[in-house]
């Protein structure tokens, strides 16, 4: 038996299967006869049908022109629409922001970086939301953490020209502590967006419950005393962006 409740196997599959472990699959398996309610979950792991945290898009294809015309003359298997995309699964945010606490690997900072430019994006509501989020939690938890700023420093020296531009405006926001500016730009971008752009029915006030209810203390403990099995939750829930969705919402 493992020490936790069948209900909460869940848990277990997934931190496994998000680990980023060269070997997960055969973990997975080690333990899938310890958690009989979840051999659905290990199975699509397993086989593909749900993906790891590295095999997840930013976001979904477009389809071209020619992908169109092809669709008439080849047969392709349909695409699962139940695949998620980090434009439009904003949870994503906190399982990387748990994902680091909890083990401090640069890994899913590579990835937040990813999200950078989408904070200039204009076409977008969810685009421009995640890429704010993305660029505010990077300053705000920089600014406290050294580690971190290390991080997007080296970072801004190897990445693409349109991510270090707003590489570079966390990092200056991080070194000055001056990320309540962000929040105030971000804002205002946002609600321009969602008064002129094709999303502007969305109701942004959902995206801020996202990870309130995540384990912030839980994540902090786990990674300063080196006991990666109490950051499981927080690979799972986050905390660092749900603890600064908090604080933006109730600055707005």
């Amino acid at each position: 038996m493992l020490p936790v409740s069948p209900a909460d196997h869940w848990i277990i599959v997934r931190a496994i299967a998000y680990s980023g472990h060269h070997d997960w699959q055969r973990w997975l398996g080690k333990f899938a006869d310890r958690m009989p309610m979840r051999q659905s979950m290990i199975e699509k792991y397993l086989d593909g049908r749900l993906q790891t945290l590295d095999e997840i898009a930013l976001e979904k294809k477009t389809a071209t022109l020619w992908d169109k015309a092809k669709g008439y003359f080849v047969y392709e298997k349909p695409a699962n629409p139940a695949t998620l995309t980090f434009d439009h699964s904003p949870e994503l945010l906190d399982t990387l922001w748990g994902y680091y606490f909890a083990t401090g690997a640069e890994r899913p900072i590579d990835r937040i970086v990813e999200l950078l430019p989408w904070a200039n994006e204009r076409d977008n509501v969810e685009k421009l939301t995640m890429g704010s989020m993305a660029k505010f939690t990077l300053a705000s938890n920089a600014s406290r953490d050294p580690n971190l700023l290390s991080i997007l420093k080296r970072a801004s020296k190897t990445r693409a020209q349109r991510v270090k531009v707003v590489l570079n405006e966390v990092i200056d926001a991080a070194e000055s502590v001056e990320t309540t500016r962000l929040r105030k730009d971000a804002l205002a971008s946002i609600e321009e967006l969602k008064r002129k752009g094709p999303a502007s029915k969305r109701d942004f006030s959902n995206w801020g419950l996202v990870g309130q209810g995540a384990l912030a203390l839980g994540c902090i403990a786990a990674a300063a005393t080196g006991h990666i099995e109490l950051g499981l939750p927080c690979v799972l829930g986050g905390a660092a962006s749900g603890a600064a969705l908090s604080y933006w919402n109730s600055s707005q």
